[in-house]
């Protein structure tokens, strides 16, 4: 409801200050008008934040939803022999079983934060079958331990990716966030795993990892 539809008879704008000439209903109608604009410029603010709130809960469900789906997929395919995500049809190695039974299987992702809010800092990553390893601003469990939590990073999606082990080589897959994630000036196709070598420098928001070494051990 509209200030002028309280008082349709208030002959002055909210914004114009009280004069001496004023009635004291019209000074009473103008602290109700202002009082009501308030309160409805508070219900918008309020109403937009819950929007923010119920979109990034929806992007971080329809996220676990796609990642959840994958790794389902990549369970039949690995079955066949073959890597298949999202349909690409990636034929990536043969069996899981065979790779784990490879000495050159990779087992660890040594990476180190080269820049942004946590510059310094390292992590041994050690994904297992059909459990990778998550990155993201989430600071839930499977982020804290076993994988990668960015909360300070505001350019960082809740989920942003995860690391694996695919054919026994070292992989990485943005899972769908806002911001993309890059290697060498590029954005990586989405839900498709990219090959990780020593060396390399993968951004993810203000993040700069370096892959330090992929260790068989």
């Amino acid at each position: 409801m509209s200030s002028n539809e309280i008082f349709p008879d208030f002959p002055y704008s909210s914004e114009t200050e009280p004069q001496l000439s004023w009635t004291v209903e019209e000074t009473l109608q103008r602290i109700l008008i202002k009082s009501h604009e308030s309160t409805e410029l508070k219900h918008e603010e309020l109403a937009n934040s819950l929007k923010k709130i119920f979109e990034e809960g929806k992007k971080e469900l329809l996220d676990i939803h796609a990642r959840v789906n994958n790794e389902n997929q990549e369970n039949i395919c690995e079955n066949n022999g073959t890597f298949d995500n999202n349909n690409n049809k990636r034929a990536i190695a043969t069996t899981t079983t065979t790779n784990n039974n490879n000495s050159n299987t990779i087992k660890t992702i040594t990476l180190e934060i080269i820049d942004g809010p946590y510059k310094g800092k390292t992590h041994d990553l050690s994904p297992k079958l059909n459990t990778p390893c998550m990155v993201g601003r989430s600071t839930g469990r499977k982020y804290r331990n076993g994988g990668i939590s960015l909360s300070l990073d505001s350019e960082v999606s809740t989920t942003h990716g995860k690391f694996e082990i695919l054919s026994g080589k070292a992989y990485y897959t943005d899972t769908g966030s806002t911001n993309g994630s890059h290697i060498k000036g590029m954005p990586l196709e989405q839900n498709t795993p990219h090959l990780l070598i020593e060396g390399i420098e993968l951004v993810i928001g203000l993040s700069i990892m370096r892959i330090n070494s992929l260790s068989t051990k």
